[in-house]
């Protein structure tokens, strides 16, 4: 029994001070991985009321296209409109997208990331 308590320690002792280096997250894969990538916008709740609209196809999309490079439209203006073009970073560490337009910039924090899902809360002035 003594012989098995050793190995437990042991095994504890040597798994608690091994050195391995975590890596840290990289949030920009799931907006732009060298690929273009569509998110839908499901919802926008304020006060606990959601403003997007019922109909999915009436909805507005973002796109991420390029590094850095971010489109802004509807879902059925796609190829019929030039849409809102603007440039968005991603600081992984504080959990932060801002995206900046020619007349406007949001900043969000990241709230919670799902599989097909990202929450975003907006920073409020």
């Amino acid at each position: 029994m003594k012989v098995f308590h050793c190995i437990i320690i042991s095994i504890i002792l040597f798994s608690c001070s091994a050195e391995y280096e975590l890596n840290e997250i990289d949030y920009s894969v799931l907006f732009h991985d060298n690929n273009s990538k569509v998110w839908l916008i499901d919802e926008i709740n304020r006060g606990g009321k959601n403003y997007a609209p019922f109909v999915r196809k009436q909805r507005d999309v973002i796109i991420f296209y390029k590094p850095n490079s971010v489109l802004l439209t509807n879902l059925n203006e796609i190829g019929y409109s030039k849409g809102n073009k603007a440039n968005f970073t991603i600081n992984s560490n504080e959990k932060i997208l801002e995206v900046k337009f020619e007349k406007a910039k949001w900043k969000y924090h990241f709230v919670s990331i799902e599989d097909q899902k990202i929450i975003l809360k907006p920073f409020t002035n």
